[in-house]
């Protein structure tokens, strides 16, 4: 379950590197949109058709990042993230995001995933609407929680099974534990991590214990 929460978001990443490719090219339609009109109407023509062409470009940059504009005189658009960053003014900016080539439930943003750039400016922290915002919001909030409840869940569950074993102990417990594997000082031991021996009162409640680094 835990490589499949992580290749959502390695997914979500990747769509992210997408939509950020796609708004590049609405930036550059409008910039482009932008110039023809100026000019039309600076030579009496009629515009309208670019100016709808250029609506329905805008129109398509909203559903992706949330963004405001206003009409200049000369009959342009400037636009702009609703922080304030300009995306298209007398020329367009590129924004700019490197997908990750893997995704682990270590490597978070902005720790190991790229960060979402204008002019070399993070503004991943910015975006408050639009698909790219919901992609990060899924990438970096929903699926990093879930990640978190199925540790929580593994966790109990490991506590509940150790709980279950340790009740399997003898009762009453015996007075002495031998064994028949004889070893020497010099053996290396074949085994690995931590074993705890622990001493219990007649109630259950532990008074001491020991930690042998095997």
């Amino acid at each position: 379950m835990s490589d499949e929460v992580q290749k959502m978001r390695q997914e979500a990443d990747k769509q992210i590197s997408e939509t950020v490719d796609r708004i590049n090219n609405q930036l550059t339609l409008i910039n482009d949109l932008n110039g023809q009109i100026s000019v039309s109407k600076a030579l009496g023509r009629p515009a309208a058709d670019l100016e709808d062409s250029r609506d329905n470009a805008l129109n398509d940059l909203a559903k992706d990042i949330d963004i405001k504009y206003f009409r200049r005189g000369d009959g342009r658009v400037a636009v702009f993230t609703e922080s304030g960053r300009e995306l298209v003014g007398g020329t367009t900016v590129t924004l700019v995001h490197s997908p990750v080539s893997q995704i682990s439930a270590q490597l978070t943003y902005p720790s190991g995933i790229a960060p979402i750039t204008i002019g070399g400016t993070d503004i991943t922290g910015e975006l408050r609407d639009g698909s790219l915002y919901a992609l990060v919001n899924l990438r970096d909030t929903d699926l990093v929680n879930l990640q978190a409840e199925l540790d929580r869940v593994t966790g109990t569950m490991a506590a509940s099974v150790n709980a279950a074993f340790n009740d399997g102990t003898a009762y009453p417990p015996p007075t002495s534990l031998t064994g028949t594997m004889t070893v020497a000082a010099t053996d290396a031991p074949s085994m690995t991590g931590t074993f705890r021996a622990a001493v219990v009162d007649s109630t259950g409640v532990v008074v001491e214990n020991l930690d042998i680094d095997l």
